[in-house]
């Protein structure tokens, strides 16, 4: 059985920082293996307040689906834009970097555009 993953990305544009280099603020936040239980989803027993708010002014999804069935294919997918059986991932050992080190992620694009 495919497990849910929630994922929320928000884009802040108004740090004067980042402003004067023409760089934007990027804040990514992603949970796999949650499930929809939250409070913003509706979940009769969790109380997330702060996740709920966040949901209320950011992008909450409502229809989300994964690559495959394990946590660490679906995470390395996503972070690089590749299927699993593209990047060799099909378990929760393996890690793409050292079966492609070649494949650039998310965060290894923001670290070689000047972001920490």
């Amino acid at each position: 059985m495919f497990r849910a993953a929630f994922g929320l990305l928000i884009t802040l544009t108004t740090l004067p920082a980042f402003a004067a280099e023409g760089k934007y603020n990027v804040l990514f936040l992603m949970a796999d293996d949650m499930r929809p239980d939250l409070g913003c989803y509706g979940h009769p027993q969790v109380q997330s307040p702060h996740i709920d708010g966040l949901a209320k002014v950011g992008v909450r999804f409502d229809r989300a689906y994964v690559q495959y069935p394990l946590c660490n294919p679906s995470r390395s997918s996503m972070l690089n834009g590749r299927h699993p059986t593209t990047t060799g991932v099909l378990d929760n050992r393996a890690w793409f970097g050292a079966l492609h080190p070649e494949f650039v992620s998310l965060p290894k694009h923001f670290k070689q555009n000047g972001y920490l």
